[in-house]
């Protein structure tokens, strides 16, 4: 599409001026081919690793990720990759976490049990409530389109607009969901979007 073939551009211009060092983090819990070949097909310079580093060189991290919270953590200690991706994060590197990777950003997670995360978000990873019959229905796990919105703090409308990663999004826009739990950090200020 346009949208897509933008993007494409956009990413291909920057990575044109330098090639930025994209690593795709290995710890046993990811569906990391069809993330390689996404940022791949845009011209970006990824490599799929566990070697920490490897990862402690490269330029931005990304944490994808499918599966329960506690194996997820599991397979990063057993990886011996926890103090790099932490020390990867105070010093400022970008990571970003895509579904369950971004759920381990948080302190703790209660799939299946009580379970420490990375710790790089203070907050929990907690199920989502089904309704009780006084409130909208809510099936889990949630699966399908869901309309996107500015979440509500300290009685106003927060503004993504600042946000690079969701910049082009429209409040309302639809994205597809499939999730029984959900990212709860004690700092409401971090919330980009609800649905």
């Amino acid at each position: 599409t346009g949208k897509q073939e933008k993007i494409r551009n956009h990413v291909s211009g920057k990575t044109r001026n330098k090639s930025a060092n994209v690593v795709i983090i290995d710890y046993g819990s990811s569906n990391l081919f069809s993330v390689e070949y996404a940022l791949k097909s845009i011209g970006a310079n990824v490599e799929i690793t566990n070697a920490p580093n490897k990862i402690a060189k490269a330029d931005g991290l990304i944490i994808a990720g499918v599966g329960a919270f506690g194996d997820g953590m599991k397979g990063m200690q057993e990886s011996g990759l926890l103090s790099t991706i932490q020390n990867c994060a105070v010093s400022g590197k970008p990571i970003l976490g895509i579904c369950l990777g971004m759920q381990l950003f948080m302190s703790a997670g209660e799939e299946f049990g009580s379970h420490e995360g990375l710790g790089l978000i203070k907050g929990m990873v907690i199920k989502l409530k089904e309704s009780n019959g006084s409130e909208p229905e809510v099936k889990v796990p949630h699966i399908g389109w869901g309309r996107i919105e500015h979440p509500m703090i300290d009685g106003k409308y927060s503004d993504w607009s600042k946000s690079s990663i969701l910049k082009d999004v429209k409040p309302g826009d639809l994205l597809y969901f499939i999730h029984s739990y959900m990212v709860l950090p004690e700092d409401p200020s971090l919330i980009l979007a609800e649905t």
